[in-house]
């Protein structure tokens, strides 16, 4: 895949012509297959493929696309856990993100990291020998009420200090019950944080060691605080952003 741009921030010769030629060249072919940590395939896995950010891409015309297979158009791999993608360029190295509702998924692009990883290494996944390992998690889940015990629903629960920082599903919402459940998790301590209109938001710190964990919430009504914004001479000042 190609991507080629114009930009109104360049020269004023920068302009979009009315006929423009993209040649393009015959992918090859990488693949392998995602298995759990008792060799047992994992069906339905996302395999999302992009090519490493290459600094300097911005400044040409024409660019290999560097999404090759994400989101939407993320490979799937079948009942025996295979996998494959056949349009990635000749010359380059590419990264994965993998994904399973079940199991431990990618926050973000990883790049092989050789022996540790060898499923990730080029050449295993340009022969299609390649095995890529996911692990089970443990899956946090809870319920959000009110003081009174009535679920609260549609409140945003988060877990982690950054959760716009990174890509996943770090964040799920209550159903109508008031309850939650996160995707698998790793073992360890983590901050959840519940946030919900016309609740005061609440953070709570758990460990998450046993198969599955627990923890609730009980929200407290929020109070509304009011601000008021004068330049030096006392005169309100409209449109300020807090």
């Amino acid at each position: 895949p190609l991507f080629t741009h114009w930009e109104r921030e360049r020269p004023a010769d920068d302009r979009v012509p009315a006929e423009f030629a993209l040649q393009l060249t015959a992918g090859t072919t990488v693949g392998g297959r995602v298995t759990d940590d008792e060799e047992r395939p994992i069906a339905g896995a996302s395999v999302e493929v992009s090519l490493p950010f290459n600094p300097g891409s911005e400044r040409q015309r024409t660019v290999t696309n560097m999404w090759l297979a994400t989101e939407q158009g993320a490979c799937r791999t079948d009942a025996d856990g295979r996998w494959e993608l056949r349009n990635v360029p000749a010359d380059r190295d590419v990264v994965l993100r993998l994904g399973h509702p079940e199991f431990l998924s990618d926050s973000d692009f990883r790049p092989s990291a050789g022996e540790l990883d060898e499923g990730r290494t080029m050449p295993r996944l340009r022969t299609r020998t390649s095995t890529i390992i996911m692990r089970r998690g443990i899956v946090l889940s809870g319920t959000v009420t009110t003081p009174d015990g009535e679920p609260v629903p549609n409140a945003v629960v988060i877990h982690g200090d950054n959760p716009y920082g990174k890509i996943g599903s770090q964040e799920v919402l209550t159903d109508e019950d008031g309850c939650y459940r996160f995707p698998p998790l790793p073992p360890g301590p983590v901050n959840v944080t519940v946030v919900a209109p016309g609740w005061a938001p609440d953070l709570k710190r758990t460990i998450v060691a046993t198969p599955t964990a627990a923890l609730d919430f009980w929200l407290r009504r929020g109070r509304t605080l009011r601000i008021q914004f004068n330049d030096t001479d006392g005169t309100p000042v409209p449109g300020a952003g807090i």
